[in-house]
């Protein structure tokens, strides 16, 4: 106690106690503000620069208001202060009720920089109610139909969040051919039998994959599409952020999860699945990596546009084949070893150097 009280009472952290109620005050709105100017999370160098800020506004908030405030010569009665108090959250209230009401009020950007915005909100209404079921719900046949609605099933869409992003188009493209499946996509659960994610087992993933199995496994579909965010899970990072949480995967030969081990379980995962559907004799569809970005896009766009900045923050070919050379390789090595096919969105969405996310004024990501 007496050590502990000794440390307590030195000076640095007196001051650190006096000012934590202005700090907590101030350091979340810097650090907002911080990733809404920046369209992206601080490097290591702002982080320190925003924590020293923090702390002089605190000191600020202290010496100048806390501390004239709790004198005994109070700036305010007692009941002016509380109606001053009730008067501004009825403010800010109303000015919060009428911002959300007009959606951010959006008419205070050039037309172009709305268009860009407005891709953001754009979602394929099957979406709302047809991702994230649960593995009762799937084996219950509550899986979404997509494509032509006259045509008999034929395949069945199976994945995690990029499939969901994908899905509009995969089903517009069946449409276009006469064609209907299935679409069955969880969030941070890639298709891979007998795999959990770490980060996400409140998901059921394996319980969720065994369902769509199931359900793939009717004598009317004949081809099942796999897509995912391969490298997340493959690799365990995130594209950009190495500081976010680890996405280990595990299954039932992991002993200790690692970023090592997530390899290891990516492939044995994939073989599985691969090999099941050979044994049910499925067709076999792998959507490749999707080139992955490190912000929101239609949200970076913007900004960069209002702005005049740069509207390039795709990746560069180099960086890609960087992030996906372990996924690439895996992908052709099973892909041929179980007769699938594999489709490569780099092909359409790069060039020679750099990868897109435009395609006219018109954002092709609805988010990362």
């Amino acid at each position: 106690p007496n050590f502990i009280t000794g440390v307590l009472s030195t000076k640095p952290l007196v001051f650190v106690g006096l000012v934590s109620y202005s700090l907590y005050l101030w350091h979340w709105p810097l650090w907002v503000f911080a990733n809404y100017a920046l369209g992206a999370e601080p490097g290591l160098f702002l982080k320190c620069v925003l924590i020293v800020l923090s702390f002089l506004f605190a000191w600020g908030s202290l010496r100048f208001v806390e501390q004239p405030f709790r004198g005994k010569k109070h700036v305010f009665t007692r009941a002016r202060l509380f109606t001053i108090a009730i008067a501004s959250m009825a403010l800010a209230i109303i000015a919060a009720t009428a911002l959300y009401a007009s959606k951010g009020l959006p008419q205070r950007y050039p037309a172009d920089v709305q268009v860009i915005l407005r891709a953001a909100t754009l979602r394929e209404p099957l979406r709302a109610h047809c991702f994230n079921l649960t593995p009762a719900a799937v084996r219950q046949g509550k899986l979404c139909r997509i494509g032509d609605a006259h045509a008999p099933l034929s395949f069945i869409f199976w994945g995690d969040s990029h499939a969901d992003a994908l899905m509009p188009g995969v089903a517009e493209t069946a449409r276009k051919n006469g064609k209907a499946g299935l679409f069955a996509a969880h969030a941070a659960c890639p298709p891979l039998l007998g795999v959990g994610r770490q980060d996400a087992l409140k998901n059921h993933c394996q319980l969720f994959n065994d369902a769509v199995l199931k359900a793939a496994s009717r004598p009317d579909i004949g081809e099942v599409i796999l897509a995912a965010r391969w490298a997340r899970n493959a690799i365990g990072t995130t594209y950009g952020d190495a500081s976010n949480v680890p996405a280990f995967i595990t299954d039932d030969q992991t002993k200790s999860p690692s970023f090592d081990e997530n390899k290891r379980v990516f492939v044995r995962g994939l073989d599985r699945t691969l090999a099941e559907l050979q044994r049910l004799h499925k067709r076999v569809v792998i959507i490749g990596p999707v080139p992955e970005v490190s912000s929101n896009v239609p949200t970076t766009l913007a900004r960069a546009k209002r702005d005049g900045r740069s509207l390039e923050i795709g990746p560069t070919m180099s960086a890609y084949h960087a992030r996906e050379e372990f996924v690439l390789h895996t992908l052709s090595t099973l892909a041929r070893k179980y007769g699938a096919t594999v489709l490569y969105p780099d092909r359409v969405l790069c060039g020679a150097a750099h990868c897109d996310v435009m395609k006219g004024n018109q954002p092709i990501y609805v988010y990362n």
